[in-house]
């Protein structure tokens, strides 16, 4: 899954890409293969996601970082460039489509502004620092967020793997499309309802 989604980011995006990681000897593999692909990664905490993102994004200077979760091998560059486009059109401190969910599981973006979480993270819950942007949407006053959504909304599809059921229905859709490092959000929404 996770050459599927680098494939997929890598061919569309002209951002840098990481794999961020754990240092749990339970992601040495994913670390291993990583580095033979020579693939850029990071590895920190295993429960505190948002020290590991913040550590990287001042390591690496920074201005944002864009979280994608491993388990959503069908995401859509185009909807990253939409999140990176709409945190490049004003101040925002988040640029999302989950603060209101209307896409499916699995499609799911978050530009976070690394100066904001630097400065949220001393005051975060270790649940807050494990799932890394909870603090934003619970406390929607002290920040400047931007939500995208699509109509109508696909809220309650399930398309990020979970489950070995889920990971069948992803293979099983992808094997019905003709590119599928192509495929676009639309070319899924169809996909899927077939």
């Amino acid at each position: 899954m996770i050459d599927w989604l680098w494939q997929r980011l890598f061919r569309h995006l002209q951002i840098p890409i990481w794999i961020a990681t754990s240092d749990d000897p339970s992601d040495d593999p994913l670390a291993d293969h990583a580095m033979d692909q020579s693939w850029p990664y990071f590895r920190g905490s295993l429960d505190d996601v948002a020290g590991r993102f913040l550590e990287l994004a001042m390591r690496e200077k920074l201005e944002a970082v864009v979280r994608i979760s491993g388990d959503s091998p069908l995401m859509d560059p185009e909807l990253i460039q939409k999140a990176l486009e709409a945190y490049g059109s004003g101040n925002f401190d988040l640029s999302t489509n989950i603060m209101v969910r209307s896409y499916p599981k699995g499609m799911s973006v978050e530009v976070i502004r690394t100066s904001t979480l630097a400065r949220l993270y001393p005051d975060m819950s270790p649940e807050d620092r494990e799932h890394v942007t909870p603090a934003f949407y619970r406390n929607p006053e002290r920040f400047s967020i931007y939500n995208f959504e699509t109509k109508p909304s696909l809220a309650q599809e399930q398309w990020s793997v979970d489950t070995a059921e889920d990971f069948t229905k992803v293979e099983s859709t992808l094997e019905r499309l003709p590119s599928p490092l192509d495929i676009s959000f639309e070319d899924l929404k169809e996909a899927f309802s077939l």
